[in-house]
């Protein structure tokens, strides 16, 4: 509801605005009084939105009235209207800079009247309306900026909690090279509480003043480079004199317009982890020259191991043939035969150790020949005939004509025979016997294939298999190895640039194929007549 008051010393006068403000607004609330004092009393008493008062009155002009409503209420805001019957523009002057709104002349026109106060009450309450609601949005946003303000400082005794129980070294320096944030445990490294890192240099702080200067030059590199972050390891001399090793990582912060980078360092002691690392590179090294050492004491007892063993086989062998005349009695010719045999086994045996040392020890060299695949199964087929023949397996090999390779054929002979004796072992008196075949293969390469269809063996056995000195021991009265022939016989063929492949399934036998690539194959070109 619209509340206006009416102040005119005359009864008439007052009688006509009341009427005219209540003809445009029927509910409006209108006080009529003929004494400005008793007037300012009302106003002080309750908010108006309009006064209406004469400029000639015996005790208050309009123009002092309008002052003394202003000194009373410094924070007055609502519309005054001041009418007089007097034309002298200073009236209306005095009655404008006193802070009038509007000046009418008497007789006032109805029509003029009722419109201008219409336009200055609509004016008025759409001006009121507007400080309303930016004194509420004042208020709601007075009222977000505590929430926020509350907001931020939890979040910041909360950042303060999690930073605190880092073990790490954590603080973020200024471009000025000024620590802005630090947590406890930096604190306690530079042997200070944490407020007093703040806004300090981290020359100042940091008591280890080597690692200080590292710092603030990485900073600062990392603000020219333009990098995001870096990782480092060094040395940190604590507070308490200790010493200890720390991995640094540093991140540029998000830049703020027109500032430059903040820069924030974790640095998390790994002294534990570098002695760690020292023992084990310290065990590797000792590991190191023990194998050197067995590697060395396997290769000079090579020669002592072989020589004896070629001189009891060599015997035997005369023994057995009873080269230079009969021996007389059937047991003694047993004897050399077993004399033979074991000593056989013991030389392969011896081999393939000595073979194995060399290849775990880097030390093994090929010694690259060419010759033809099948001349080479021939004599894998005449050193494992003896095996065979013991066991009653049948030996078939078959080469593809033709077929010429470049590798070490004595190592590439082992590796066949390994594989061949292996497949002996595992078919038994088995009438298929063992199949040893050379064959060109589409990329390029060949391949040579061993097979038997023998015991076979699960893929955990086919584990054990490969692995060094694995053996699997399924046959009685089967005289077992060292359980060096199948890795050896891997590792000769990765040392010649190839692969071994091994398919096996329990009571179907095993196939093994040992794969060279296309370098070592050597292709025959037509001679060129001159």
């Amino acid at each position: 509801m619209t509340s206006i008051v009416i102040v005119d010393d005359r009864a008439s006068n007052r009688t006509i605005l009341s009427k005219l403000s209540q003809a445009f607004d029927s509910s409006a609330e209108v006080d009529c009084y003929a004494d400005p004092v008793a007037a300012l009393a009302r106003i002080r008493m309750r908010p108006v939105d309009l006064v209406i008062t004469d400029f000639k009155m015996p005790l208050l002009n309009g123009a002092d009235f309008i002052r003394r409503i202003y000194s009373d209420q410094p924070d007055f805001d609502a519309p005054v209207i001041v009418i007089t019957a007097y034309e002298d523009r200073s009236y209306r002057y005095e009655a404008l800079e006193a802070g009038a709104a509007d000046f009418l002349l008497s007789p006032i026109d109805h029509r003029e009247f009722q419109t201008r106060v219409r336009n200055i009450l609509a004016a008025y309450h759409r001006t009121r309306n507007a400080r309303i609601e930016a004194t509420t949005l004042r208020q709601e946003l007075d009222e977000e900026k505590a929430q926020h303000a509350e907001t931020v400082a939890a979040s910041e005794q909360r950042l303060r909690q999690v930073l605190d129980t880092i073990p790490s070294f954590v603080y973020i320096t200024s471009a000025s090279g000024k620590v802005t944030l630090a947590n406890r445990a930096f604190a306690r490294a530079c042997g200070v509480e944490p407020d007093r890192l703040v806004r300090r240099a981290i020359m100042d702080c940091v008591p280890d003043h080597d690692f200080a200067r590292a710092s603030i030059a990485e900073d600062t590199r990392l603000r020219i480079d333009g990098g995001v972050s870096s990782r480092s390891e060094c040395a940190f001399n604590l507070a308490s004199g200790v010493n200890i090793f720390v991995q640094v990582a540093k991140t540029k912060l998000q830049e703020r317009p027109n500032a430059a980078s903040e820069i924030l360092t974790v640095a998390t002691d790994i002294t534990q982890r570098r002695e760690a690392e020292n023992a084990l590179q310290i065990a590797i090294e000792a590991a190191n020259r023990s194998s050197r050492a067995k590697t060395t004491f396997l290769a000079n007892m090579s020669h002592e191991l072989r020589t004896p063993m070629n001189a009891i086989i060599g015997f035997a062998d005369m023994m057995e043939r009873e080269v230079l005349g009969p021996i007389g009695s059937p047991r003694y010719l047993e004897y050399a035969h077993h004399i033979r045999s074991s000593a056989d086994h013991l030389l392969s045996m011896i081999n393939d150790v000595l073979d194995s040392a060399q290849l775990e020890a880097g030390v093994m060299e090929l010694a690259e020949t060419e010759f033809e695949a099948e001349a080479l199964l021939e004599e894998v087929r005449t050193i494992s005939l003896f095996r065979a023949e013991q066991a009653k397996v049948p030996l078939v090999i078959r080469a593809e004509p033709g077929l010429r390779l470049r590798a070490d054929h004595t190592k590439l002979r082992q590796a066949l025979i390994n594989l061949v004796v292996n497949a002996i072992h595992a078919s038994g008196s088995d009438e298929h016997g063992v199949t040893v075949t050379a064959e060109s293969i589409e990329t390029g390469g060949l391949r040579f294939i061993v097979t038997d269809n023998g015991l076979g063996m699960t893929p955990d056995e086919l584990e054990i298999a490969l692995a060094r000195f694995g053996r699997v021991l399924r046959r009685e009265n089967v005289e077992p190895g060292a359980g060096l022939g199948l890795p050896l016989s891997v590792d000769l063929a990765e040392l010649h640039g190839g692969s071994l492949q091994v398919q096996s399934q329990p009571g179907r036998g095993t196939r093994v194929d040992l794969i060279l690539p296309a370098a070592r194959r050597v292709r025959l070109t037509a001679a060129k007549v001159g």
